[in-house]
């Protein structure tokens, strides 16, 4: 484990008030989230260290990017672990009323991605690649029984959607605003709104690095 077991339990008492205030059903979630604790944190950690403007910082529930990657991790130990819907979906639940991202627990997001402005992003149970970037007001969504499969290292601006029958490849830089419906990136590319739909260009160099820990 990273942190302390004292500092652990911490975490998941703030957690635990938190769900006992928004959702006072009388339910004891104490001990099935004392369980997956130490296996959350270690994934939020192992996420958040990887992100440059957090290298070296210990988890902190202040931090709103934080905070989204923990309630994420915590929700889907808890329905992955332990096969806990009601207890995954208030977590789920908590993260939408704190941080105002909708990111279902039976989504599998990556090992490494970062959540930059939180309000406004919704996520479907897509494909998601290693080091994506999310930005306010991003949109990831199915059309009718399509997903996108999204690769590494991709950024999605403020503002930007990927919906349906999509493919967006490695090292694609989606401009804000810019809406994607079953459409391909060759990658190693930006996408910009044009005056006919949305036109890509190639990347002079690799913007992810801006974010992330190689």
């Amino acid at each position: 484990m990273f942190f302390s077991l004292n500092r652990n339990i911490g975490y998941i008492k703030y957690v635990d008030r938190q769900l006992t205030n928004i959702f006072p059903d009388r339910m004891d979630n104490l001990p099935l989230l004392r369980k997956v604790c130490a296996k959350a944190i270690d994934n939020t950690y192992g996420c958040i260290s990887k992100v440059k403007v957090w290298n070296g910082l210990n988890l902190d529930l202040n931090i709103s990017g934080h905070d989204v990657i923990f309630l994420y991790f915590l929700a889907r130990a808890v329905y992955i672990d332990y096969d806990n819907e009601l207890l995954a979906t208030k977590i789920f639940r908590l993260n939408k009323v704190l941080n105002g991202i909708d990111l279902f627990y039976e989504i599998e997001m990556p090992e490494i991605f970062l959540v930059g402005h939180t309000q406004g992003i919704v996520l479907a149970k897509a494909n998601y690649g290693n080091r994506i970037v999310l930005h306010q007001n991003c949109t990831v969504g199915r059309k009718n029984n399509n997903r996108p499969l999204i690769e590494e290292k991709v950024i999605m601006f403020p503002g930007s959607m990927i919906i349906g029958d999509c493919y967006i490849r490695q090292n694609t830089v989606i401009a804000p605003g810019v809406c994607l419906v079953d459409r391909e990136t060759p990658g190693n590319c930006y996408v910009f709104s044009g005056s006919n739909g949305p036109e890509i260009k190639e990347a002079r160099r690799e913007i992810w690095r801006d974010y992330f820990i190689d």
